[in-house]
């Protein structure tokens, strides 16, 4: 994974266009999480006290000529629980802006549902059932998209 991590930021970093006039902008959060379980483990394998760390830092680059790149990853690392350590690809696309259409190409998250309680018409990105097993949290899909915005 940790070859994985290290080729992904060089090719990421190597993508960015270095311009003073239109640097990117970096949001997103970091998490820690801590559990303490006040009776002993009824089995060897659990612990009386667990910790994760997790991140999802976000970056926005955009260019003149109309283009720009999202990158949103998601980490976690648990001392407890090694499936919840992971690394995920929330978003990654460039999307570039014609002037009759749009493109998009990369991993994205598409959501159509806005009053639905339960997301019915929500059927392209698969549900992140590691981190939120409530089914509110999707992960990116990989796509290539065209939009062709009108009037009407």
């Amino acid at each position: 994974m940790t070859r994985f991590l290290t080729l992904f930021l060089f090719f990421f970093l190597s993508m960015i266009k270095i311009n003073q006039a239109a640097a990117g902008e970096w949001s997103g959060y970091v998490a820690v999480e801590g559990r303490l379980f006040p009776n002993d483990p009824a089995f060897s394998e659990q612990r009386e006290q667990s910790g994760s760390l997790s991140a999802q830092p976000e970056f926005y680059q955009r260019w003149e000529e109309g283009g720009s790149l999202t990158f949103v990853p998601f980490f976690r690392i648990d001392n407890a629980d090694a499936e919840r350590s992971h690394f995920d690809l929330r978003e990654f696309f460039y999307l570039q802006v014609f002037e009759a259409f749009e493109l998009s190409i990369g991993i994205q998250k598409i959501f159509w549902g806005v009053t639905e309680s339960q997301h019915l018409v929500d059927i392209i990105n698969q549900t992140d059932l590691v981190e939120f097993p409530d089914g509110e949290e999707k992960l990116g899909q990989a796509m290539l998209s065209i939009s062709v915005p009108r009037d009407w």
